[in-house]
């Protein structure tokens, strides 16, 4: 046995490498329908709805950052 572990090292899992914060932010904007609802708020800049845009925009902002503070969340099974 200490000559396998000599040849093939401890019996051990690798940790995972998880994203950095500003990855797992950005990867909550992977969406099709957030393309969708940006398209739209660029739109509606474009087309002089300031408020509107800034409303598309605070709710993708807001939708992102729910996204990321569930995933940062330790995931803890629940017990019964």
């Amino acid at each position: 046995m200490n000559h396998r572990q000599e040849v093939f090292g401890p019996n051990q899992l690798t940790p995972r490498k998880g994203h950095s914060p500003w990855m797992r932010f950005l990867i909550q904007f992977q969406n099709p329908l957030i393309y969708i609802l940006l398209a739209a708020g660029a739109l509606k800049l474009v087309m002089g709805g300031f408020v509107d845009a800034a409303v598309i925009l605070a709710v993708v902002l807001f939708n992102a950052w729910i996204g990321f503070l569930q995933e940062a969340r330790p995931s803890v099974p629940s017990r019964r």
